[in-house]
C-alpha cells in the first residue's frame, strides 16, 4: 500500500492545499494530511487538526504529529507495519516554491536516506493563493478571504 503523507501546519488550508490533496488521491492508496508544528508560525488557541475536521468532513484523514516529520512517518511504520510505502507529498505553486522544497528535501534525506517525496503543484488557478496571504486578508476585513477558503467535501 502506497500512502501519501502530506504535511504543512494548514493555518488556514485552503484551495490550493485541497487541489494538492485531490491529486494525491488519484495517485496514492490513501492519504494523510499531516498537521505539524511551525516554531516561526503563531496558531493562537485554535485546534487546527479539529478545525480542519469540521472544515473538510469525515473523507478526508487529518493527523497532528510534533517533531520531525521523518520521526512521524517512522512512528507510523512502526505502528502499521513495514510493508506499507510512506511518500511524503510536498505542494508547489511556483519556481520560489520548488526551491524551498528542494532544501527541505535535502534536510529530510539527511535524516533519512530513504525518505520519498513527491512533489505536486497546485492547479494553476490556485497558485498565487498562501495561507499567509488568507491571514493577512482576514485581518483586514473578516471574511475577505472566504472564497480562497477549501470547503467541505
Amino acid at each position: 500500500m502506497n500512502i501519501a503523507i502530506y504535511p504543512g501546519s494548514f493555518n488556514p488550508f485552503h484551495k490550493g492545499h485541497l487541489s494538492v490533496h485531490e491529486k494525491a488521491k488519484s495517485i496514492f492508496d490513501r492519504v494523510i494530511i499531516a498537521v505539524g508544528q511551525n516554531p516561526q508560525k503563531q496558531y493562537g488557541d485554535i485546534d487546527r487538526v479539529e478545525t480542519l475536521k469540521k472544515q473538510l468532513g469525515e473523507k478526508i484523514e487529518v493527523e497532528k504529529y510534533e517533531g520531525f516529520l521523518i520521526d512521524y512517518i517512522c512512528e507510523l511504520r512502526e505502528k502499521h507495519g513495514e510493508e506499507h510505502n510512506y511518500i511524503i507529498i510536498r505542494g508547489i505553486r511556483n519556481a520560489e516554491d520548488a526551491n524551498f522544497e528542494i532544501i527541505q528535501l535535502r534536510i529530510l534525506e539527511d535524516q533519512n536516506p530513504f525518505v520519498k517525496v513527491v512533489f505536486i503543484p497546485s492547479a494553476r488557478e490556485y497558485s498565487h493563493i498562501s495561507s499567509s496571504a488568507i491571514r493577512m486578508m482576514e485581518s483586514i476585513q473578516k471574511g475577505s478571504a472566504s472564497e480562497y477558503i477549501a470547503k467541505k467535501l
